[in-house]
């Protein structure tokens, strides 16, 4: 990520509840963001390199591969490492 760019970032969204995924989406594009989502962690593997992502927010509880998955399989690919996850979560 160039810190130094005026582009607007990429970032991808990647939660399974569709509340959740209006929320951020609509929050981050009123912040000029750039925003992609996926509703699985297998979608978002699909995702990564196609759209040059800037940043993850990955959900925690998903069903099929759950974020703390998810992200050790971003982390696995050399290509991938250096993309910032920050993990999310809607349990209480």
């Amino acid at each position: 990520m160039n810190q130094h760019s005026h582009e607007p970032k990429n970032i991808l969204i990647v939660d399974d509840d569709p509340i959740v995924r209006s929320v951020l989406t609509d929050f981050l594009l009123s912040k000029n963001f750039l925003v992609h989502v996926a509703s699985s962690g297998e979608h978002a593997l699909t995702l990564i390199d196609s759209i040059q992502t800037d940043l993850i927010l990955l959900d925690v509880n998903m069903p099929g591969i759950d974020g703390m998955d998810t992200c050790r399989l971003i982390r696995s690919k050399p290509d991938w490492q250096l993309i910032p996850i920050i993990m999310i979560t809607g349990a209480g």
